[in-house]
C-alpha cells in the first residue's frame, strides 16, 4: 500500500511538472515571438528596387535650377565682421519658440565673457513667430538673432541650416572656424582652445564631428518613427552618404563657403543632417569622426554624473537643468583644481 500510495504521488507530480513545462513553453515561445516581430519593425527592410549610391547617381537626384534664397528678416545688432578677430562662429539652430533654451545657453557656456576668452562669436537662427513683440525684446537685448522667412517645423531644418551656410559664407567670413549646434546641447568650450593653437588640426575640405558610414535609409514595417520614414522616390539609394551627426559638426569657413555654393544648386532633403552629408559628397568634402564627439543623453532620466561624459565636446538631448548642471559642475571642478 505505502509503494502503491507513492506511485501515484509520483504520477501526479510528473503530470503536473509536464503541465507546467508546456506553459512554460508556450511563454517563452510568445516572448521570443514578441521580440522577434519587434526587431522586424525596428530593422530596415532591405529593399531590391533602391539603387546603388554613386557620386554620379546622387548628382543627378539633387540636381536642381538656382536656388530662391530665404531672406533674412532680422540680423544680428552686431555684424560678425565687426568682430573679425574672433577666430569662430557658432550657429546654433533654434525653433523661435525655445526661448529658454536660448536663455541658459546665454547664462552659462554661450555667455559673452566666455565668448570673449573662447575667442567665438554665437548666433541663434530661428524661423517665424507669431508673438513679434516677445522677439523684438529679445533681439533688443541680446542681438545674436538670425531670422529667415520660415515656418518652424521638423523639415523645414534643413532650410535654416542652409541659412547658416548662407550667413557664414555671405556676411560672416572672417572667422576660421565654423560650428553648427541645436539648442539643446552643452559645450565643452576648452575644445576652442586645441583648434584654435593648433594650426594643423583642421585642413579645409573635411567636416568633424560624430559620423557615420553606409547607413541604410528606414523603409521598415511600424509606424513608431514615422517621420524618419524614406520611400524610394523620396530617396532611391541604398545607403545615405558618410554625414557627421546634426547635435554639432565643425569646419573651416572656407569649406562651408564651398558646400554653400554646392548648396545654391541642388534640391533639399528631408533630414538636415543627411543633406549636409550629401552636399558634401558632390563637394568631394571629406567626413571625419572624432572620438568622444558627441554625448547623446537620450532617454537617461539619471542625474548627469560628470565622469560619465568626461572627454565628450558636445553633450546632447538636454533639459534646461541639465545644461545648468553641467555648466555648474564644470566651475566647482575649476576650483577645486585651482583652490
Amino acid at each position: 500500500m505505502p509503494v502503491i500510495g507513492k506511485s501515484k504521488w509520483s504520477q501526479e507530480s510528473n503530470h503536473s511538472m509536464f503541465v507546467y513545462k508546456k506553459r512554460r513553453n508556450v511563454i517563452l515561445g510568445g516572448i521570443i515571438l514578441s521580440a522577434a516581430l519587434m526587431t522586424l519593425q525596428s530593422v530596415p527592410i532591405k529593399d531590391q528596387t533602391a539603387e546603388t549610391l554613386t557620386r554620379p547617381g546622387l548628382r543627378s537626384f539633387m540636381q536642381q535650377g538656382e536656388r530662391i534664397g530665404i531672406p533674412f528678416l532680422i540680423q544680428p545688432k552686431l555684424k560678425c565682421n565687426q568682430e573679425s578677430e574672433r577666430s569662430t562662429v557658432i550657429t546654433v539652430l533654434s525653433k523661435a519658440s525655445n526661448l529658454p533654451q536660448r536663455e541658459v545657453i546665454r547664462q552659462t557656456w554661450g555667455c559673452s565673457k566666455m565668448q570673449i576668452k573662447y575667442n567665438f562669436r554665437l548666433y541663434f537662427v530661428i524661423g517665424t513667430v507669431t508673438n513679434v513683440n516677445s522677439l523684438n525684446i529679445e533681439v533688443f537685448l541680446y542681438g545674436d538673432i538670425i531670422q529667415v522667412d520660415i515656418q518652424e517645423s521638423y523639415y523645414n531644418i534643413v532650410e535654416k541650416t542652409i541659412a547658416a551656410f548662407k550667413w557664414v559664407t555671405e556676411l560672416c567670413f572672417e572667422p576660421r572656424f565654423f560650428f553648427k549646434m541645436d539648442d539643446d546641447v552643452y559645450f565643452d568650450l576648452a575644445f576652442l582652445k586645441v583648434i584654435q593653437n593648433n594650426d594643423t588640426y583642421l585642413s579645409d575640405d573635411v567636416i568633424h564631428g560624430t559620423c557615420v558610414y553606409g547607413v541604410p535609409p528606414y523603409r521598415y514595417l511600424g509606424t513608431g518613427r514615422d517621420k524618419f520614414k524614406v520611400s524610394v522616390d523620396e530617396y532611391p539609394f541604398n545607403t545615405y552618404p558618410p554625414y557627421c551627426g546634426g547635435p554639432g559638426y565643425f569646419m573651416t569657413s572656407h569649406t562651408a563657403k564651398n558646400m554653400y555654393l554646392m548648396m545654391k544648386t541642388k534640391r533639399s532633403f528631408k533630414f538636415e543632417d543627411v543633406y549636409v552629408g550629401m552636399v558634401a559628397c558632390l563637394s568631394q568634402i571629406s567626413v571625419e569622426t572624432i572620438d568622444h564627439f558627441v554625448y547623446e543623453k537620450l532617454n537617461d532620466t539619471r542625474l548627469l554624473q560628470t565622469v560619465k561624459i568626461k572627454g565628450f565636446r558636445v553633450v546632447h538631448g538636454l533639459t534646461l537643468e541639465d545644461v545648468q548642471y553641467l555648466w555648474d559642475s564644470r566651475h566647482l571642478e575649476y576650483n577645486n583644481r585651482h583652490a
